[in-house]
């Protein structure tokens, strides 16, 4: 269930429990009980809801130091188009109003021996909280691909997928192990949606979720923006 769901069903359980309770004079033992449902409910709003009360922090990357801006070229129009056509295919409206006016000022990092256009872009996202380009360390544990993959479906495209469990693999397999990604692309193509991958030098996955059939137009997106494009089949 979604969270409007989670919450209409917590306010029910709330008023029909007290107003129970007070209606037929039930005893200590009522109540008692009546606050452990209610308590194991908040307790399991992850497991009704798909979301907890916090967000997880998962192995990333540190972020890339502050430094001077350099007087870089801004990027070329192809580029800038390409990545507002991701932000279109992979993103809702709300995302778009305010990413677009920040692809539209960034710099070609081209000759940049430090950053690179993605990098910047990539830290960007991350700030703000905004799952689309998920960079995903080759080494990390299942935890940290299963939880990114969820956030980027809840705020995205507001769905819960069913994926693998850790267990369903040998101990100790990582993001990159044989099949692990094919296993949580299967699920996600089930609903209609795909992991579509960037061609980077990043030492890590650089994973979108878009609709499989958005495939052919994200390919060419991804190519304006200067990388590869690569799927899982």
């Amino acid at each position: 269930m979604g969270n409007r769901l989670y919450f209409l069903i917590g306010l029910a359980l709330v008023i029909g429990g007290y107003a129970a309770g007070h209606y037929f004079g039930l005893n200590a033992k009522y109540w008692f009980g009546y606050a452990g449902v209610l308590a194991f409910y908040a307790w399991c709003k992850n497991e009704f809801s798909g979301s907890p009360w916090r967000k997880r922090k998962v192995s990333s990357p540190p972020p890339l130091p502050e430094r001077p801006e350099p007087d870089l070229p801004p990027l070329t129009e192809a580029a800038k188009e390409g990545y507002r056509e991701l932000v279109r295919r992979c993103l809702p409206l709300r995302e778009q109003h305010w990413l677009f006016p920040y692809i539209d000022a960034l710099k070609d990092h081209t000759n940049d021996p430090e950053y690179s256009t993605l990098n910047v872009l990539m830290n960007h996202l991350n700030d703000q909280e905004c799952e689309w380009l998920l960079g995903i360390d080759r080494d990390a544990p299942l935890e940290d691909l299963e939880w990114r993959l969820n956030l980027a479906l809840r705020d995205n495209y507001q769905l819960s997928v069913a994926f693998p469990q850790a267990s369903d693999f040998p101990p100790g397999s990582t993001v990159s192990s044989d099949g692990v990604l094919d296993a949580f692309d299967k699920p996600l193509r089930e609903h209609g949606l795909q992991m579509g991958f960037m061609r980077t030098e990043l030492e890590e996955y650089v994973i979108m979720l878009h609709r499989v059939a958005d495939r052919d137009k994200v390919d060419k997106a991804v190519q304006q923006t200067g990388h590869g494009y690569y799927e899982l089949t």
